[in-house]
């Protein structure tokens, strides 16, 4: 276990302490409908000054409280602070120093922590650049999962799409006591938020702890298998009658895993699937998470794929295979 804190430090309310104190830090814009200077500030990590504040102030909280993981948000869009009383043909310019004061903050914060872990979250993904993957990783990619009983599709649409591009993200299983959502959903992070955004009273959750716990437990066993390789075995689809298949191999172990989901408007019964990385001259055992096993030959796998038949829909199915 250890210790993740949230924070936000360029979103600042009107008003607080050292907005009050440093106003000239801060980027404004005006706003419309309010007919004035929008309440919401925006700390401008392009001027030295704001951005030695907040250096200082994050990096002595992590070192006096002692914090593993750095989660950091940004629920606004900054565009219009940047753009407000900016000369026309210096557009863009607080843009730029902003996004590389950014990149220096979360440069000098690891260099100073080596052990840190950076939390991008900027309200669901919305700070997902080639820059930050270098710095840090999003535990949680999309806010598409905050609502409890989100569309498991766009789960697995996200989850073929950011593993094609990014080892280590993760998002929430939604609140449906259904082996599809939390399954969906499995990855490098998995975040189980059942406790987090449903109205739902605490009887109704403490009666499906042990759908809680199966599915816990069931992801721990398949984490190692996120890090190594990934192949989409589908096209990306958000068809409600499409079927989405994913693999996982881990050439330092010689197996893998493969994720099969079938969607509730299929009317298809069996699909194959041509698996990578399969090693024709092996036999492989095939496990099936909820029950059995077989062994298939690798010249079988290559030259036919991987047949899977399941009758219900929507369903998804795990198989972990390995070299015999």
């Amino acid at each position: 276990m250890k210790f993740l804190l949230w924070f936000e430090p360029e979103r600042v309310i009107e008003g607080t302490s050292h907005q009050k104190a440093h106003p000239a830090l801060y980027l404004e814009r005006y706003s419309r409908s309010a007919g004035k200077l929008d309440s919401t500030k925006l700390l401008n990590l392009g001027n030295e000054e704001a951005w030695q504040y907040c250096y200082d102030t994050v990096s002595g909280m992590i070192r006096d409280i002692g914090i593993d993981c750095y989660r950091q948000d940004f629920n606004f869009s900054p565009l219009s602070y940047w753009r407000y009383q900016e000369a026309e043909d210096r557009q863009g310019i607080n843009e730029i120093k902003h996004i590389n004061g950014l990149y220096r903050f979360w440069d000098a914060l690891l260099e100073e922590f080596p052990h840190l872990v950076i939390d991008n979250c900027a309200s669901g993904g919305r700070r997902i650049d080639i820059e930050t993957l270098r710095r840090s990783v999003p535990l949680w990619r999309s806010d598409f999962q905050c609502p409890a009983n989100h569309d498991m599709i766009g789960a697995q649409a996200h989850h073929m799409c950011f593993n094609s591009w990014m080892p280590y993200s993760g998002t929430g299983s939604g609140r449906v006591y259904d082996e599809s959502y939390p399954r969906s959903t499995y990855d490098s992070a998995f975040c189980m938020g059942y406790f987090f955004s449903a109205k739902e009273d605490d009887e109704t959750i403490l009666e499906n702890m042990d759908f809680l716990k199966k599915y816990a437990e069931e992801y721990l066993t398949l984490r190692p298998y996120f890090s190594e390789d990934f192949y989409p075995l589908t096209e990306v689809s958000a068809a409600p009658d499409a079927w989405a298949a994913s693999q996982f191999d881990r050439p330092s172990e010689g197996d893998g895993i493969v994720q099969v989901f079938k969607r509730e408007k299929s009317p298809y019964e069996t699909a194959r699937f041509r698996l990578r990385a399969i090693d024709a001259a092996r036999d492989y055992l095939i496990t099936d998470l909820d029950g059995g096993e077989f062994v298939v030959s690798g010249k079988e796998l290559c030259e036919k794929g991987f047949s899977v038949t399941l009758e219900e829909a929507p369903r998804a199915k795990i198989f972990k295979y390995g070299k015999i």
